[in-house]
């Protein structure tokens, strides 16, 4: 079976260990498109394009999104690759207050 375009929509919920700024960054080869949504419009029916709080598009620079957060609170969470014909690359890193990479 072959698939020529893929969109792969993921869900949850993002609880930081500190209350202070995470950075939330797209890597610079996404394949083809990685948009991210952190907080209300990350819940289903909210989130769009529009309301996205990253886009990282294919052969752009890698971008950033900054979030002020609070310590064990419950941020929804979403992240969406969408590609077109051969490789889907997606990958988006998070670096806690200390500069620590915490997911990748």
């Amino acid at each position: 079976m072959r698939i020529d375009f893929l969109a792969l929509n993921h869900f949850g919920h993002f609880v930081p260990e500190m209350t202070e700024e995470y950075t939330f960054t797209a890597i610079d080869n996404a394949d083809d498109i990685d948009i991210v949504w952190l907080g209300e419009n990350a819940d289903n029916g909210k989130y769009s394009r529009e309301k996205s709080d990253l886009i990282q598009i294919h052969d752009t620079a890698a971008k950033s999104y900054k979030a002020a957060l609070s310590a064990k609170e419950h941020y929804p969470f979403r992240v969406l690759l969408g590609n077109g014909v051969q490789a889907a690359i997606l990958g988006l890193k998070i670096v806690d207050p200390n500069g620590d990479e915490i997911a990748s």
